[in-house]
């Protein structure tokens, strides 16, 4: 997968590329595969329908992860309680 979107060697994979980092490389790389997918799908369809932008605003909201914005007010303390314990950060 590496070497078919970057281009690189196999030996190139091997000597230089972590373990850890594998897992956000092949995030990185379906991402901008289904942007090209998407891309590629609204040429196609955009001509032939009286509302092209519904099925991009169907794939956005596919794509969109949910996000809890709510405060953890009791684990935000706590954090900051193991932060003020560091000598080198002032928490106010």
């Amino acid at each position: 997968m590496f070497a078919s979107q970057y281009g690189w060697s196999k030996q190139h994979i091997d000597e230089y590329i972590y373990f850890d980092d594998v897992f956000f490389l092949v995030q990185k790389i379906n991402k901008r595969r289904m942007e090209e997918y998407r891309m590629q799908l609204a040429i196609v369809q955009n001509p032939h329908v009286k509302e092209p932008k519904t099925l991009w605003d169907i794939l956005d909201a596919y794509n969109r992860e949910p996000v809890d914005e709510k405060l953890d007010k009791k684990s935000f303390e706590l954090f900051k309680q193991k932060i003020a314990s560091s000598p080198h950060i002032m928490v106010k």
